[in-house]
């Protein structure tokens, strides 16, 4: 264990750390999202329990590579939707893990599924000092000590609070992105399908 010297305190977009290891992407794969998101305009909702990964879509070799093995042959994947400036979303369905997608949005990362939990301690060098601030996140009944000596407070009031990090800020977790016309339409038809089974029922 990494001696921990200061709280970090920067943001950083939660689903990237948290939800994209369990896709099982390696950390050195040389194509890598634009971000990550858990929403995006009136397509998705934080409660849908999506995983939407937006990516510069490429016409070589080793990103259709990619794309089949990594994106669309995804045990996750569920749907990909065009987007202007050659850019794609690629929407991962994470409702399978029972609550864990709940646990995220309401910061208690410790409480996740625990495949997504051994995902997030796996995705980096496990020697760095990113990793240790992630185990703190996952694991913080072992760090309860060290972060009550840098936040000046007393153990019982972390171990009340249960988690050692900030919850995801929702609005930097939605995208907002240009679709192109035939997405548009192709989701608004789906819109439809959906309302009219609705109303047979």
């Amino acid at each position: 264990m990494i001696k921990l010297t200061e709280v970090y305190k920067k943001y950083f977009q939660k689903s990237a750390v948290f939800l994209y290891p369990a896709l099982g992407i390696p950390k050195s794969s040389s194509v890598k999202p634009i971000q990550t998101y858990i929403s995006c305009d009136d397509l998705y909702k934080p409660e849908d329990k999506k995983l939407l990964c937006l990516y510069y879509v490429r016409d070589d070799e080793q990103f259709k590579a990619f794309e089949k093995n990594k994106l669309r042959d995804n045990l996750l994947f569920e749907k990909f939707i065009e987007c202007e400036e050659d850019k794609g979303l690629y929407v991962f369905d994470f409702s399978s893990f029972n609550n864990s997608h709940d646990y995220f949005v309401e910061g208690q990362y410790h409480k996740m599924d625990k495949m997504i939990r051994n995902s997030c301690l796996t995705h980096y060098p496990s020697n760095s000092m990113k990793a240790e601030y992630l185990r703190s996140y996952l694991l913080p009944h072992l760090y309860y000590e060290q972060y009550a000596q840098l936040l000046h407070c007393d153990v019982k009031q972390l171990e009340e609070v249960g988690t050692l990090c900030s919850s995801p800020n929702l609005d930097k977790e939605n995208l907002k992105i240009k679709i192109k016309q035939n997405e548009q339409k192709s989701n608004n038809d789906d819109s439809i399908i959906k309302l009219q089974r609705t109303e047979d029922n």
